[in-house]
């Protein structure tokens, strides 16, 4: 049996008009998966400036749609698959309750997010269980891949740059992080 590496260009982009497909198994198939099956899905509320990520799962790695149905997110995909062709190169897109977008991020891509309105509810499914034992973070701020993270200035608490986890704050230096 032969595997599929993905790359960057496998992070599908999904537009939509009026109506919205939560999910469509089709449109993702054709991107040569052969199973997706979601077995999670959760909402995420979340305050101006919050900078989550960049996450991923080990030994079970999760394929992961994206969308926004409240407010504003810059959304970062990188590429965390050393024997890939974009092995270590980044995408972002905002995704935002108007423009309808979402994302696919396969199995393979550490994904990170900064809410840019003053809150805001991210939707995910995901086709593998979260498990914190297998949880990876990369520093948001590694300088090897050197995300352009947009400046964010807020009132409470004084001050300008995101609202980062302690957990977060903690991650690896994409070069010493444990890779897929």
């Amino acid at each position: 049996m032969t595997t599929k590496k993905n790359t960057l260009d496998d992070v599908l982009i999904i537009e939509e008009n009026e109506i919205i497909e939560n999910l469509n198994i089709i449109k993702i198939k054709k991107l040569n998966y052969s199973i997706i099956q979601i077995v999670q899905d959760f909402k995420i509320f979340a305050n101006e400036a919050m900078l989550f990520g960049l996450h991923y799962q080990v030994k079970r790695p999760q394929g992961k749609l994206i969308s926004v149905s409240m407010g504003e997110v810059f959304n970062v995909i990188v590429d965390i698959q050393e024997k890939s062709t974009t092995y270590g190169y980044y995408k972002q897109i905002i995704l935002t309750e108007k423009n309808k977008k979402r994302i696919w991020i396969p199995e393979g891509f550490a994904h990170g997010y900064l809410v840019l309105s003053e809150n805001a509810i991210i939707n995910a499914k995901s086709t593998e269980y979260t498990e914190q034992n297998l949880q990876r973070c990369i520093k948001y701020d590694d300088p090897e891949i050197n995300i352009q993270w947009p400046i964010i200035v807020y009132e409470y608490p004084i001050g300008i740059g995101p609202d980062v986890s302690e957990n977060d704050t903690q991650g690896m230096n994409f070069n010493n992080a444990e890779k897929l």
